[in-house]
């Protein structure tokens, strides 16, 4: 068995329990229990090679003695021991005080660990999962490090939990041009997991780590500081992964806790790389530990004052800031001088939109700078999105109805493979677990109808984690307005192996898109054609097309996105201050004109308009489709919930206690969603915070438009939900 299904099986194991609630606890649980492991392989690795060497963890409570035997321990005994003496002793370790002491770093990774996991069989059967990781086998070693990114990847989905992580082509770039060497101090202050570390480790191996003595002084040469736990958990993990032998400069601390005062020159560093969290406010008293001048409680502010401190003269830095750092004022300009006095800042590059988080429109900047020479001249680079790219609408619904009128024909049947539609799609490969590269397949089943229409045919989206989704991304293969005809971008999808075997994934994708050129295929007609004579005719949907008419072009509205640090807090900015970016211009958009008609975005239409077609669902068809088939589409057609299908995609929807059914999310546990629901609502959004509901049990239906991107800038969703539950009386 691959390590990444491994990993998902042991995933599906947690799901049955009833203690592990959501995404972050399943992966603090996973986490301590592969730190356990890994460290004990990585003891009988020393013990071999060290004479005298003792683990760091006491006999008794070492992975070899209670865990490895796969008929040992279970049930409430191995509860028992888990809970009552294994934390206990972790948690109290006392450590040496030495260099090198291991027994710290094993206490602060279960200073807040949990045992979230209540039954001992189902605990059993992990444990027993994880014996079968060897990691001292590179290439298994190797592989987990794959999966590792996929778990960081699935902290963005964790609720309260998730955190924009660095995208590693971002750490990349920055390691590249910093080029740090072996014995130049490198400090991240704000680790989270541990990837501008783990990227300055592969640059060094790569190009200066010849010798032994050179990767014990690069691993000598590391500083790094995380304030949450699961992080820093995580960070832990991920530097044993990456053949750390001693990862104990990973404190679990709040670097600016410190007295600003008191980094002294000893402190000084000749490297920082790090992305400081974004929007973020310290607690009460922070802000005193530094001076008068500097005070603030924007986290990004007082990060980028200590930094300007921290470097020694001729020391380097590159690092994320927002926008509302480089373009605010009080504090913020105070620092900005201080920066340009005290630092050459030679280079500014501008990102895209999107980096950070799938649609995610952070205004972020990289800063390259040396402390010691006043600022001449700032070259500045702006990584721009392509042009017209669009990525949102609530067209999916629209189609997915299409798709069942034609069913409801008799002109095919849903488990029909997409190859009986479209011949490219014969003879399908998909990835093989744990693949690393696109070339890694194997043959699979053709997906079907019904596969596309509930994003579980192994398709993907450029924005997703995973292979197919890079290969994606590198082709440009993302059906925008300006990319031509359906049928072509159609045929260079199907030419890409499947990221999964159909059936055995739920993966936000570009099905519902491919649907499309099957409604031009079997109707004989443009999809355009067939939308307007069908579905928008009949319901009086005059003002939606897939481009904007002449006539229109007064009332089509732009698109914006929230200036960083201010998503959260829309009504706290001051008047005089910009709170948001206007990235799609109406007089210059592609939906003028649009070149490329997809089943799985591109419509343009008004709040009326959709709300026609809502009212359709709701009232049971108006006779473009039967009752019963509508009955049928919004009905969950998983097995379980999103969650339980192991998503590591975007998703517009929450995933736990959410199904989902033909074109559109279906509520199956409003407590597990969170949201107030009632069982049975089915609903879908866009990417610009659009947003729709049919509620069967209260018998009404709900729209909402705006035009603020992403989905995730403010929570209009839920808080719209509330006010509408709140007002039924």
């Amino acid at each position: 068995m691959s390590v990444r299904t491994l990993v998902k099986s042991i995933q599906d194991i947690m799901r049955k329990d009833s203690g592990v609630d959501g995404d972050a606890q399943r992966i603090s649980q996973l986490c301590w229990l592969f730190f356990l492991k890994i460290i004990d392989d990585q003891d009988q690795e020393l013990e071999l090679m060290r004479d005298g060497y003792q683990s760091p963890v006491p006999e008794s409570f070492q992975w070899r003695a209670w865990a490895a035997d796969p008929e040992g321990m279970t049930g409430e005994a191995l509860l028992a021991f888990i809970n009552e003496e294994l934390f206990p002793a972790m948690k109290g370790l006392k450590p040496t005080g030495l260099p090198g002491d291991r027994r710290r770093v094993v206490r602060d990774v279960f200073e807040d660990a949990y045992n979230y996991m209540k039954s001992g069989q189902l605990l059993r059967q992990v444990v027993n999962k994880i014996n079968d990781i060897d990691f001292n086998n590179l290439s298994e070693r190797q592989h987990f490090g794959d999966v590792y990114e996929t778990l960081l990847n699935d902290l963005q989905s964790a609720g309260n939990a998730g955190e924009y992580y660095t995208p590693r082509a971002v750490t990349a770039f920055m390691v590249d041009r910093i080029d740090p060497k072996p014995g130049e101090i490198i400090f991240d202050p704000s680790c989270g997991t541990g990837g501008f570390l783990t990227c300055a480790m592969k640059h060094m191996r790569e190009r200066y780590v010849k010798r032994p003595e050179d990767e014990a002084l690069m691993q000598a040469s590391f500083r790094a500081v995380e304030k949450k736990p699961l992080p820093h958990m995580l960070c832990v993990t991920n530097m044993l992964l990456h053949g750390v032998e001693d990862p104990s400069f990973v404190r679990h601390d709040n670097t600016l806790a410190r007295p600003y005062i008191s980094w002294e020159q000893k402190d000084r560093v000749d490297v920082i790389l790090t992305n400081p969290p974004f929007g973020g406010k310290e607690e009460d008293g922070i802000e005193s530990n530094f001076p008068q001048h500097f005070r603030t409680r924007e986290t990004a502010d007082l990060f980028l004052a200590l930094f300007i401190r921290l470097l020694r003269k001729g020391g380097v830095a590159a690092i994320v800031l927002p926008d509302g750092s480089l373009f605010g004022e009080g504090v913020k300009t105070r620092l900005k001088e201080a920066l340009l006095e005290e630092c050459n800042l030679h280079t500014i590059v501008r990102l895209p939109n999107s980096v950070f988080k799938p649609y995610a429109s952070i205004g972020t900047n990289l800063l390259f700078f040396e402390k010691g020479e006043p600022t001449k001249d700032i070259w500045f680079y702006e990584h721009q999105v392509p042009a017209g790219q669009k990525a949102y609408s609530m067209t999916k619904p629209i189609t997915s109805v299409a798709i069942m009128m034609l069913a409801e024909r008799g002109l095919f049947h849903l488990d029909a493979p997409v190859s009986e539609f479209i011949p490219g799609f014969s003879n399908m490969e998909c990835l093989v677990p744990g693949a690393t590269d696109i070339s890694q397949t194997e043959a699979c089943q053709t997906p079907t109808l019904h596969h596309l229409l509930t994003h579980t045919s192994g398709l993907s989206y450029p924005f997703n984690p995973g292979v197919t989704a890079k290969a994606m991304e590198e082709a440009d293969i993302l059906f925008r307005a300006d990319q031509g005809s359906l049928a072509d971008m159609t045929d260079r999808v199907a030419r890409l192996p499947l990221a999964f075997p159909p059936g055995s994934r739920w993966e936000y994708s570009v099905s519902i898109d491919v649907l499309g050129r099957v409604v031009e295929i079997v109707s004989g007609q443009t999809l355009e054609d067939f939308l307007v004579s069908e579905i928008l005719g009949p319901l009086g949907m005059d003002d939606t097309r897939f481009s904007v008419p002449q006539a229109g072009t007064d009332r089509f509205a732009a698109l914006y996105t929230p200036l960083a640090g201010s998503a959260y807090a829309l009504n706290d900015a001051k008047p005089a201050e910009p709170v948001l970016r206007c990235v799609d211009r109406p007089e210059k958009s592609p939906f003028l004109k649009a070149q490329m008609h997809s089943g799985g975005g591109g419509l343009v239409g008004t709040i009326d308009d959709y709300l026609k077609f809502t009212e359709m669902l709701r009232t049971g068809g108006a006779s473009l489709v039967s009752p019963k088939t509508l009955d049928f589409m919004m009905r969950n057609h998983l097995p379980g919930d999103i969650a339980s299908m192991g998503p590591a995609s975007f998703a517009e929807q929450p995933m736990e206690g959410m199904g989902f059914g033909l074109g559109g999310a279906v509520v199956m546990n409003p407590g597990r969603v969170r949201v107030p629901s009632s069982i049975g609502d089915f609903s879908w959004g866009g990417m610009a915070s659009t947003f729709f509901w049919v509620d069967p049990v209260l018998d009404l239906s709900v729209v909402f438009f705006t035009q603020l991107a992403p989905s995730s800038s403010y929570p209009a969703r839920p808080q719209l939900k509330a006010l509408i539950h709140g007002a039924m009386k």
